[in-house]
């Protein structure tokens, strides 16, 4: 079942959102549930606001996320040169390991770029780490790299895909 963010799932969702990280590329073993509920609180904080879920039926349980935001451009003012119009992060999109390569991230994408060409954004950026799994996802999602590292994780780039009118559509 896919579903809006709900504070029913916080609990699963910060248990998944910590072992996801734990893997590679990502090797990121220090997140807590403190760090984890401030970084979902930052999240819903931000202008527009779109999360989504995937979770198993009858249960409380999250097998997969994703949620963005209107593109802080203060906070990423080198992503000016290839934004343009009205931009949207997708900031976080995952799925359990157990639970892939059976569409759930897909439909997780498409979902939020869906909602976000609802609100009036016709560009969606993200950030993924080159040599992960979900450099070669975004790309069959239709995104490309724009060569842009992260200042301070360069084996990691943005991605950016035109949506709507504009673009190649979200299908």
């Amino acid at each position: 079942m896919y579903c809006d963010f709900q504070e029913k799932y916080r609990k699963s969702l910060i248990e998944l959102y910590k072992e996801i990280w734990k893997e590679p590329p990502w090797n990121e073993f220090f997140w807590t549930d403190e760090m984890v509920n401030e970084d979902i609180d930052f999240a819903i904080r931000q202008k527009d606001f779109i999360g989504k879920l995937a979770v198993l039926l009858n249960k409380y349980e999250i097998v997969g996320f994703t949620w963005g935001y209107e593109l802080p451009i203060e906070k990423f003012p080198f992503l000016r040169v290839v934004t343009g119009g009205k931009t949207f992060y997708v900031d976080e999109l995952a799925v359990r390991s157990d639970f892939r390569r059976r569409g759930i991230g897909s439909t997780l994408g498409k979902m939020l770029m869906k909602e976000a060409e609802k609100l009036g954004y016709d560009t969606v950026v993200l950030r993924t780490d080159v040599n992960a799994v979900a450099y070669v996802f975004y790309k069959k999602l239709g995104f490309e790299d724009t060569n842009i590292r992260d200042p301070q994780y360069p084996q990691r780039t943005y991605m950016k895909k035109r949506i709507g009118s504009y673009g190649s559509g979200i299908g």
